[in-house]
């Protein structure tokens, strides 16, 4: 085993042990930062699977974004009610058996798959970054569809502030 297929593994293991620990820790805060460790892992598999674009944006959309704004709302709970937030659990059974029932057909795919045909850890036949091409692409071929999708953002952020402002007045 070399070191590309040591650090493919650890990543792996420490994906998955950071998403069982959300599952079983009533901190809500600890759970975020164990989601963080859970979305840093899978953007170093992205990284070994050659997808560099892909793990670029999962650092900075759901790590740098969406992860900052969760334990930001954390905190704020936090100190507006002055006790931890604290999870209990519903429906133990329920998730258990959709649990169970998607491991079941994940391990049927991953069984079914032929993973020894092709080298998939030999990392010499990358050219190049994927993000130039991309990037590239997505500046000329699509600049449209981007800065219409980047004005209906910008919108929606202004009609959140808008209606968080409103509601503050009121009260």
């Amino acid at each position: 085993m070399n070191l590309a297929q040591f650090l493919f593994y650890a990543f792996s293991f420490l994906a998955v042990a950071s998403a069982v620990f959300i599952l079983f820790t009533r901190k809500i805060l600890y759970a975020a930062l164990a989601l963080m460790l859970t979305f840093f892992s899978v953007a170093a598999i992205y990284v070994f699977a050659q997808a560099d674009f892909l793990a670029v944006t999962q650092i900075i959309v759901y790590v740098g974004g969406i992860l900052v704004l969760i334990i930001f709302a954390i905190m704020l709970t936090n100190q507006i009610s002055g006790k931890p937030v604290v999870t209990g659990s519903h429906h133990r059974l329920a998730g258990f058996l959709l649990s169970a029932s998607l491991l079941s057909v994940l391990l049927f795919a991953i069984f079914q798959m032929n993973f020894g045909e092709q080298n998939w850890m030999d990392r010499s036949q990358i050219r190049g970054s994927t993000v130039e091409p991309f990037g590239i692409k997505l500046m000329s071929d699509t600049l449209l569809p981007f800065e219409v999708a980047a004005i209906l953002l910008l919108i929606a952020l202004l009609g959140a502030v808008y209606i968080a402002k409103a509601k503050r007045t009121k009260t």
